[in-house]
């Protein structure tokens, strides 16, 4: 196998893993944004579910790009 083949392989073996764990941290972080979210609405209002939003989308940048580009879909 020539390095060409082998690196184009190992490219896309490696975006394939990568295009995985981008659609496992989605799923995970929109089901527990959801459920929190709910909690904390219940509890405290709407106000706290806008601020923890913002701490939650802070805190982890790319979950929140994840989660909106998922959106926009």
């Amino acid at each position: 196998m020539t390095s060409t083949v082998r690196l184009q392989n190992e490219a896309d073996t490696a975006r394939a893993g990568l295009s995985t764990a981008l659609d496992d941290l989605r799923n995970s972080v929109t089901t527990t944004a959801l459920t929190n979210g709910a909690m904390t609405f219940a509890k405290k209002g709407s106000s706290a579910v806008a601020r923890a939003a913002i701490d939650r989308a802070m805190a982890s940048p790319l979950a929140a790009m994840l989660i909106g580009a998922g959106l926009s879909c």
